[in-house]
């Protein structure tokens, strides 16, 4: 069993690469033992230790259309669709292998939710945006 720097204990499913900016960058899948919450960390945070359980993360939402249009509000955004997490948190989605890879998503299935073929995935929902 490994531990993170917050002392969560956590095991490593399995590494992966990803292509980021032309570059090949490691990410590790890993279950934290107390909640069971699995989720996917670059290998170098896993490696640290600089990493925490973020189910156990208390965020406020964050209106990412809002952010965009006060930043640029002659750029249109570039949201995909909208991710509604099991906890009802709205998210806005720009890239979907992306998301799908960071929450431990099949593509096939939120593209069957998007299109109207099944309701949920994972006890997350999408709508068009």
């Amino acid at each position: 069993m490994k531990y993170n720097n917050k002392n969560q204990g956590f095991t490593e499913l399995g590494r992966f690469y990803l292509y980021e900016n032309g570059e090949e960058v490691q990410y590790c899948r890993v279950k934290f033992l107390r909640t069971k919450h699995v989720q996917v960390v670059k290998g170098s945070l896993v490696d640290s230790g600089e990493f925490e359980d973020q189910s156990l993360v208390k965020e406020e939402p964050i209106d990412v259309q809002e952010d965009i249009k006060e930043e640029s509000p002659n750029l249109e955004a570039s949201v995909l669709f909208t991710a509604i997490n099991p906890d009802g948190q709205e998210i806005a989605v720009e890239n979907l292998e992306e998301f799908c890879a960071l929450n431990d998503l099949d593509e096939e299935a939120v593209k069957a939710c998007l299109n109207g073929e099944q309701k949920t995935h994972k006890k997350w929902s999408f709508k068009t945006a």
